[in-house]
């Protein structure tokens, strides 16, 4: 190991973001000033999303807490954990089969469909839509980066994320761009996850994913998890074989921000 006094070197100093909703408050109160919903209605407003878990988390908790309903669209295989807080702040649940994304069964599509036959059958409601909701990437560009850049006073050299949409780290990473081009932006993304292909390849595309394939709490937010697991065993796919792997739940890409947030907050 380099001893950083002996080289005279400053550490490297790292942030590692867990992905805040500033962004779900704000489509909110966008929609609000246009009319599409209105707060404390009676009956009330609702607010649908289709998510794996975490978004359903924080939008059950904004949307009680500005006066809406919320209708939260789930996969089955979603750990138990997640859907009991989303059902004690007051959300509708509604679980599908895990399909992928062309499939009209997967949950996005379904909270899409849903939304829009609430609003046919005369209710007032809102489809966050946080895939391809361009203030998804955007508040972060104007929110997150700067408060991370302002509180480290100017001295970020790593910037590290996670990803779902891609909206915090296209986000964060576009703003500290800006300002400082030699920072590096590191993707944290799980073994196996069709994302490492879409940044290498330009492809979306996991084994793991294949109709009839899909790995059940590949890995969970919510479940704490031990290297060495029985779960930890069978949820990482080696892209390189066919055999399982076992090793810690991430993988390290730099990315170009500009891709991330060209369109949407997607990759392109």
């Amino acid at each position: 190991m380099i001893d950083d006094k002996q080289t005279n070197k400053k550490p490297p100093i790292c942030f590692f973001v867990i992905e805040p909703k500033y962004f779900l408050g704000i489509v909110i109160r966008e929609a609000e000033k246009k009319g599409t919903i209105v707060p404390y209605a009676s009956p009330r407003c609702r607010v649908f999303e289709g998510t794996s878990g975490s978004t359903g988390i924080s939008l059950a908790l904004v949307a009680r807490a500005l006066g809406y309903e919320a209708e939260i669209v789930l996969p089955d295989d979603t750990a138990v954990e997640k859907s009991q807080l989303i059902e004690n702040m007051g959300a509708t649940i509604v679980k599908v089969r895990p399909v992928s994304i062309s499939n009209r069964s997967h949950y996005v599509n379904v909270a899409r469909d849903r939304a829009q036959r609430f609003i046919e059958d005369g209710g007032k409601g809102l489809f966050v839509d946080q895939f391809e909701n361009q203030m998804n990437w955007l508040t972060h560009y104007e929110t997150t980066g700067p408060e991370i850049w302002q509180q480290s006073r100017g001295k970020v050299d790593y910037f590290v994320a996670g990803a779902g949409t891609g909206g915090t780290i296209a986000g964060v990473g576009k703003f500290l761009k800006s300002v400082a081009s030699d920072v590096q932006l590191i993707l944290a993304d799980p073994p196996g996850s069709g994302l490492f292909n879409k940044v290498k390849h330009g492809v979306m595309f996991s084994k793991t994913e294949i109709e009839g394939k899909r790995r059940r709490h590949q890995i969970d937010t919510v479940r704490p998890q031990k290297k060495n697991s029985t779960l930890m065993k069978h949820s990482f796919h080696d892209p390189e074989s066919s055999g399982m792997i076992d090793h810690p739940p991430f993988s390290l890409i730099p990315l170009d921000a500009n891709r991330w947030s060209r369109g949407s907050g997607r990759i392109d």
